[in-house]
């Protein structure tokens, strides 16, 4: 592993001297420039902290059943070797979106993401 900090800022995208980083978790390392550092600015800091977190929690795979949709809607699943999307209604994975049998395997479900340019 490389002992440089990474070039890119989390928190504006430039790559302007880098002065602090951190290992977040798989997905990378969060770095943050002179610029955006927290003694300068942490309105800014704590609004995207904010948003990297609802950003990760939209991205983790989540245990059925242990943990169930909130709401109803269209969902990515997967099983012991399949991707697919599944509706999810009133508490059970929606019949019109699958077979039973593909159904019957949900292992994990994450909500699907927002469109690019859209919600």
């Amino acid at each position: 592993m490389s002992d440089e900090l990474p070039g890119i800022c989390c928190m504006c995208g430039g790559s302007p001297e880098i002065v602090y980083a951190r290992a977040v978790d798989v997905h990378g390392i969060e770095a943050i420039c002179r610029t955006c550092y927290p003694d300068k600015n942490p309105p800014q800091i704590a609004r995207l902290i904010q948003e990297n977190a609802k950003l990760r929690d939209l991205l983790r795979w989540r245990k059925w059943p242990e943990e169930k949709p909130k709401k109803d809607g269209d969902y990515l699943c997967a099983d012991s070797g399949r991707i697919f999307v599944a509706g999810f209604a009133d508490g059970f994975w929606a019949e019109d979106y699958g077979t039973d049998e593909l159904l019957a395997k949900v292992q994990y479900w994450r909500p699907i993401g927002p469109l690019p340019g859209g919600e």
